[in-house]
């Protein structure tokens, strides 16, 4: 077994159809090959949700973590991450878009780099999801001045002292590790990205995007990376005047 430890950290909102298939994958992958932990971070589920984790708590070593009211996307991960206490996080989507045995790619990364994006190949994704995606990437690439493709994965392996250095100030995107990318990357943090498989997962709508809802989504989201803008430009500034 490996020395190294490692914490699987799941988000989770909405995900009775999934998540046991999820948890369970995981589960079996890394037992007897990695010394790790499993928290699962629930955020006020209003389907089955939270009564598949209860039951799956006495089947599997869990670190459950759950709330009756939601918290948001954001806070909720931030709050997860405080839970982890291993010397590395794989933060992962729960809807099992990714295969469990993908984490072995990423993981002969870690005497290198500081952060490691699995990054989806032949995605599976629809067109609308696929086009909101690569614009989202290309403006972010461009504003920020960064060479990552895929900014917001849900499959991301990186290391524990991040997440008091820079989870704590993700507060302007809409999505977690887009923020944490471009400021870890600001941050003079190594970062590499390496393909993994993508599963098709056509069984249930995403949790993020509708179409009613997408005009503001767009527009909220506008208007954070203006603001994250912002907020780098004034800390580069400051630190170079204070040189």
């Amino acid at each position: 077994m490996n020395t190294k430890r490692v914490s699987f950290v799941f988000p989770v909102y909405n995900e009775e159809y999934i998540i046991e298939k999820t948890l369970l994958s995981y589960h079996k992958e890394f037992s007897g090959k990695l010394d790790f932990e499993m928290i699962v971070a629930e955020d006020g589920s209003t389907d089955k949700t939270k009564e598949i984790l209860k039951r799956l708590e006495k089947e599997i070593p869990l670190k459950l973590h759950m709330h009756d009211g939601r918290k948001g996307y954001l806070k909720a991960i931030r709050d997860a991450l405080t839970h982890a206490q291993n010397e590395w996080i794989f933060l992962v989507d729960s809807d099992h878009q990714f295969n469990p045995e993908d984490f072995w790619k990423l993981w002969p990364s870690i005497n290198e780099y500081d952060l490691i994006l699995g990054i989806k190949k032949d995605r599976k994704d629809g067109p609308l999801r696929l086009f909101l995606s690569k614009g989202y990437n290309i403006l972010l690439k461009y504003i920020f001045s960064v060479p990552y493709e895929d900014m917001d994965t849900g499959f991301r392996l990186f290391k524990k002292d991040m997440t008091d250095r820079v989870a704590p100030t993700i507060n302007k995107l809409g999505f977690f590790t887009a923020e944490f990318v471009i400021k870890a990357h600001d941050a003079g943090y190594k970062i590499k990205q390496i393909p993994v498989e993508h599963l098709n997962q056509k069984i249930r709508a995403s949790n993020i995007f509708h179409i009613k809802k997408l005009p503001f989504i767009v527009g909220k989201e506008l208007l954070a990376i203006v603001k994250l803008f912002g907020e780098i430009r004034i800390r580069k500034t400051s630190a170079s005047q204070t040189k």
